[in-house]
């Protein structure tokens, strides 16, 4: 979702990818090129801002982007059934209470 909109982005910054992504700048740069190179996104430059452009996924990135969800969902799916239900239960608050923590800005405790 697009922070205060109520739609997914269709393009983003490099600079917002590496924020959402976690990785360094020249990573970011690394793996884009690599997606661009495979025809998964494209780069526009951004006609307010001549020292910077805008990603986007291309048709094949998407297919490729939709295919990958669904891969990992369904491997998730595999480990949590191998959970008993109490365990499970257990494991789905301790998780929200660390993703709470990281949207906090909390990631280390000290």
């Amino acid at each position: 979702m697009v922070p205060g909109g109520s739609r997914v982005a269709d393009r983003l910054k490099p600079t917002e990818l590496t924020n959402a992504l976690l990785l360094s700048s020249g990573g970011t740069s690394n793996v884009l090129k690599r997606l661009a190179g495979a025809g998964l996104v494209s780069r526009e430059a951004d006609d307010g801002d001549g020292r910077s452009s805008w990603v986007r996924l291309t048709r094949r990135g998407v297919e490729v982007a939709e295919d990958s969800v669904r891969a990992v969902t369904a491997a998730h799916a595999r480990i949590v059934a191998r959970i008993p239900e109490a365990e499970a239960e257990l494991l789905n608050r301790m998780l929200r209470d660390v993703l709470a923590a990281v949207e906090e800005g909390v990631l280390v405790r000290r």
